[in-house]
């Protein structure tokens, strides 16, 4: 019977609309993932900033954070110092809330490793704005 189905064309026709569907479910999914990440990156970034900015904890301050969270979360990635160096900047860069709710409709789709790609690339100068102007465009 199996041999049988796999020739019909109308299971075919059947069986290709499903794997659209779970295609789709999963982009979806890596999608609104992916949106979420941004949002924690950007108040992770404020978070850090306010810490700095009023509770005075040092500068050792960003790599115990760091060392706290991968323990907590030691199947997460994205814990690093140096990463949490580029929320930091993200969040600096889009302190501004209207700027920032624009940001997050344009971004939602952008890999955090292209974000971060495209704000600091590998010459001196830091945060660029060359990114922020085509994504809010």
């Amino acid at each position: 019977m199996t041999h049988s189905l796999s020739t019909r064309a109308d299971y075919q026709a059947w069986l290709s609309s499903i794997k659209q569907r779970v295609q789709s479910a999963r982009m979806r999914a890596a999608l609104a993932a992916n949106g979420e990440l941004i949002a924690l990156y950007y108040e992770l970034g404020a978070q850090i900033v306010e810490r700095e900015t009023q509770a005075q904890w040092g500068s050792g301050f960003i790599n115990a954070f760091s060392n706290d969270l991968r323990h907590a979360f030691p199947e997460v990635g994205g814990f690093s110092p140096k990463n949490l160096r580029y929320c930091r900047a993200f969040f600096r860069f889009y302190c501004d809330p209207a700027i920032w709710q624009q940001a997050v409709a344009k971004l939602a789709d952008t890999p955090w490793a292209g974000i971060v790609l495209a704000y600091w690339p590998k010459r001196p100068g830091g945060i660029t704005s060359r990114f922020s102007a085509n994504a809010l465009t």
